[in-house]
């Protein structure tokens, strides 16, 4: 069947073969003398439980390299995967391996055989699909001592676009028979005991070597609970409206510090400890300084627009400046401010009525704003009912543009805008009536009072004195 692939024809022969046969350990026969040396170095030269050497393997720019594995494991229980480099091919090439790294929990954990097998160009799935193109990966897994008949769990990996790559995974000590497989920008779950597939998810991000297996969802149902699309997000008012974000795959199995704008004094979020895992979908609208504005998701129904640094961004990645407004207006009723407006609306803080906030941008009925109003400043949103309609600056320029058509004069000279600008300005908004009161004063005794409807923008002038 089309829907058996990656670990399903290698499962159902497995279930056939001898007791004996699947709990013989990993050989190290064949493995280089100077990696021997390198784990002796370690204190770990009776530590290692299996190899797997991947030659001529490429990368970037025609670029080969060999690449050694070796499960490592101290107390057989706990199981490490050292990751070694190897460029040289002549004589010497022995010499030439390298620690590349460590990864702490890669492999599927706990007492028994834990092991690798490499993939093979060769395996076919029912359907006659080839299950690799090459033999360029493997698979590590893990057998219970307990239920030596099958393996308990089991992730395979492969090079991708020159990557290593996490292409499946299963572990029957938490759901029977169901493994999971990436294909297309997807995780599909299919059971193989029952031939039925039980659903897909999507996919934002590549699991690399670097992959915890405990994460990774084992159940189409944990991988709902676990991942969401990401949102549309809503247009708002004109030449205010945040940007539309653009979707960038950041590196698996990241964690980065958010905190509310961009920069390290603004207000970080859940208890001081707000962070963005890259292991699900990550939006990003645009950046300010050395900071980037990012939607992400905590759970499938919580999310969180936040700032984190510039520096998380993948190479190559160009993300463009956002033009924030950063007008004063005012709060008219209580507004509770938000992370995550399109989704859970969890409040962060409520901002009194009275209180002057900074306008930045609108998002369909959410206001995106600043506000300093406690110990740290802090960037979120509030629905726009609770803001007035215009922004103190669009106050000032319809008050100067009612004042001017009434001709003032000032010591018998033409009052111009930019004389308006120079004045020294104060603003007061009436919620009973919906209207500003804004004052010019010249501070030569010419002072003028406009009045403006705050849904209109018309208005009068209440006083003139000069």
């Amino acid at each position: 069947m089309k829907r058996l692939y990656v670990f399903l024809t290698a499962l159902a022969v497995l279930l056939f073969l001898s007791c004996a046969a699947l709990a013989e350990k990993g050989s190290l026969d064949g493995i280089s003398p100077h990696i021997l040396k390198l784990l002796a170095d370690r204190g770990m030269e009776n530590c290692a439980e299996d190899y797997i050497l991947l030659s001529r393997v490429e990368a970037p720019k025609g670029v080969f390299q060999d690449h050694m594995f070796v499960l490592v494991s101290k107390d057989g229980i706990h199981h490490e995967v050292y990751h070694y480099t190897n460029d040289q091919i002549d004589e010497n090439a022995d010499q030439g391996w390298k620690l590349k790294t460590y990864y702490d929990c890669l492999a599927p954990q706990g007492k028994g055989v834990v092991a690798f097998q490499r993939h093979d160009a060769n395996d076919r799935t029912g359907s006659d699909i080839s299950l690799y193109k090459n033999d360029q990966g493997f698979l590590i897994y893990r057998i219970d001592p307990d239920n030596e008949e099958y393996w308990m769990q089991a992730i395979s990996i492969h090079v991708i676009k020159y990557q290593f790559q996490v292409v499946s995974w299963f572990d029957r000590s938490n759901v029977s028979s169901t493994e999971a497989y990436i294909r297309n920008g997807k995780i599909e779950f299919y059971d193989w005991s029952a031939e039925k597939k039980r659903g897909n998810v999507n996919l934002y991000t590549v699991f690399g070597l670097n992959t915890d297996f405990r994460s990774l969802p084992k159940s189409y149902q944990e991988a709902k609970e676990t991942f969401s699309d990401p949102p549309v997000i809503p247009t708002g008012t004109g030449s205010n409206s945040l940007p539309n974000p653009q979707r960038i795959k950041f590196t698996a199995n990241k964690k980065y510090a958010v905190y509310s704008g961009p920069g390290k004094q603004y207000l970080r979020s859940a208890n001081g400890k707000a962070s963005m895992s890259t292991n699900d979908w990550v939006q990003v609208f645009g950046k300010e300084n050395d900071w980037i504005m990012v939607q992400y998701d905590i759970t499938s129904d919580h999310m969180r627009i936040g700032w984190i640094s510039e520096k998380a961004l993948p190479k190559k990645s160009k993300v463009d400046t956002i033009e924030f407004i950063y007008s004063d207006t005012t709060i008219i009723s209580d507004a509770n401010l938000t992370d995550d407006p399109l989704f859970s609306e969890s409040v962060l803080c409520t901002i009194p009525t009275g209180n002057t906030v900074q306008y930045l941008a609108s998002m369909g009925d959410w206001v995106y704003i600043e506000w300093n109003g406690i110990s740290q400043p802090i960037r979120g949103f509030i629905k726009a009912n609770c803001l007035t309609n215009m922004t103190k600056s669009q106050a000032k320029a319809a008050a100067i543009d009612i004042l001017l058509a009434t001709n003032p004069a000032a010591e018998q000279q033409p009052v111009t805008r930019e004389m308006l600008e120079s004045y020294s300005i104060t603003f007061d908004f009436d919620p009973m009536t919906s209207q500003w009161t804004v004052g010019f004063d010249s501070g030569k005794d010419y002072r003028y009072t406009v009045v403006v409807n705050d849904q209109t923008g018309n208005g009068w002038v209440g006083s003139e004195n000069g």
